[in-house]
This record gives C-alpha cells, structure tokens and sequence, in this order.
C-alpha cells in the first residue's frame, strides 16, 4: 500500500489531524498512528505534524492549537526539545500550544 500523509483541517472541531491517503482510499489515524508507533515512525510523524500545524494556524490570530502526543513520543528524551526547536523555527507562540496524551502511558 502506497500512501500519502496529509495534513486535513475539521471545521466542526477546530482541529488538523492527519490523514493517510492511499489508492484503496483513506486511512484513519486510529489505524496508522498504533503502526507508527510499533514501527518507530510515531516522533518524526509527530514532528511532521506538529510543523505543519503550527504554520497552517500561524495567521489565526487568537486560536489556540492543542495537539495529541502518543506515550511512545513522551518516553523519547528529545520530546521536549524537539518541540521547543519546532515552535522556536515557526515563530508560532508557545502560549497559543498546548499537548495531551489520549492514551495513559
């Protein structure tokens, strides 16, 4: 399965989740995020989306991103780092971001 990860925003919520394109059509991330995950791919998908959340709500003055972390990313000791390095080289405000972790560790 050849794919394309995406970046979709959902007006009804407020929130840019991935997405998993492929030619059987999408994927949710309730599948490809635990194969991420068991395969090592879950930091840099984190990161990928991470970035691009915060450039897509960089001009919306006012709103406030909060994005999912999985308890893989907080056992990574550069999470934080990683983190602070992305929103360092977007420019976004560290005030308007906010994290949770939908799974317990």
């Amino acid at each position: 399965m050849v794919g394309q990860l995406e970046t979709t925003f959902d007006i009804t919520d407020l929130r840019l989740a991935p997405a998993l394109a492929t030619e059987a059509g999408p994927v949710s991330p309730e599948v490809f995020i635990p194969l991420a995950e068991r395969s090592g791919l879950i930091d840099d998908l984190g990161k990928l989306m991470l970035r691009q959340a915060l450039g897509a709500a960089m001009p919306w003055n006012g709103i406030y991103v909060s994005v999912n972390v999985s308890p893989s990313q907080l056992k990574n000791p550069r999470f934080a780092e990683d983190v602070i390095t992305i929103v360092y080289e977007t420019g976004f405000d560290p005030r308007r971001l906010s994290s949770r972790s939908p799974k317990v560790c």
